[in-house]
């Protein structure tokens, strides 16, 4: 082998080193798994203990979840274009979290505006709801690329993209019993992806994300209520 075609073939491996540190970045799914975790204190957020004495709602999901964890979170490599003097990559961190925080989120704010009409539809009678489907995961897609030319430089555009799961609740109204009315109703999912400013982290985006999604499931809950009081009527 001569000097130039190893000087060449060093230079290939430098350049693929310098490129896989740059393009897969400093985002794991652990590392993410870990931001989720610590947005929500740690733990799967409760359902609130009424203050009106007991509840005529009861709220559940067939949904599940392997474990206890907050949210499970994976790594994968789409695309890869390798070339001597320019690469690109598109890697993506997906994060599914646990339903029950959708569920526990629901059925807080559900019951919150439930009391203030629904409640008084009811008149005693019990309510039953099932969330049959709801949003539960995101996604930061990084498209990097890299140009070497004696230097390197490089450039991403980073993209949160979350699930654009409806939800959906099937709901049973029942009069000492028996059921007297029952059906299914499909609620709007209004989140929509959203790139990430130059200087943003993805820890920030990611707190901003899971604090609107907490807002849209809560909105998601009073127009829930607000299709049940028409039906009740």
């Amino acid at each position: 082998m001569t000097g130039r075609t190893a000087r060449a073939g060093k230079a290939v491996i430098l350049l693929t080193l310098l490129g896989t540190v740059f393009l897969t970045g400093c985002l794991t799914g652990r590392k993410l798994d870990r931001q989720v975790a610590k947005v929500y204190s740690h733990r799967i957020p409760p359902v609130a203990s009424s203050k009106h004495g007991q509840s005529t709602v009861t709220v559940t999901s067939p949904m599940r979840f392997n474990t206890k964890a907050i949210s499970s979170s994976a790594a994968h490599t789409s695309r890869v274009l390798p070339l001597i003097f320019y690469w690109q990559m598109d890697y993506t961190n997906t994060c599914i979290l646990n339903p029950a925080i959708a569920v526990n989120e629901f059925t807080n704010a559900f019951r919150s505006y439930a009391r203030r009409s629904l409640d008084r539809q009811l008149n005693g009678r019990e309510l039953r709801l099932s969330i049959e489907k709801a949003p539960h995961g995101f996604a930061i897609d990084d498209m990097s690329h890299m140009v070497w030319c004696i230097a390197y430089y490089g450039w991403e555009r980073v993209t949160l993209v979350p699930q654009t799961q409806h939800m959906v609740v099937a709901y049973t109204v029942l009069d000492s019993g028996s059921v007297v009315k029952q059906g299914e109703i499909m609620l709007e999912n209004k989140e929509h992806d959203r790139r990430l400013g130059y200087f943003e982290s993805w820890k920030k985006a990611t707190t901003t994300y899971l604090a609107r999604y907490n807002h849209d499931i809560a909105e998601m809950a009073r127009d829930c209520v607000g299709q049940l009081e028409a039906t009740l009527r």
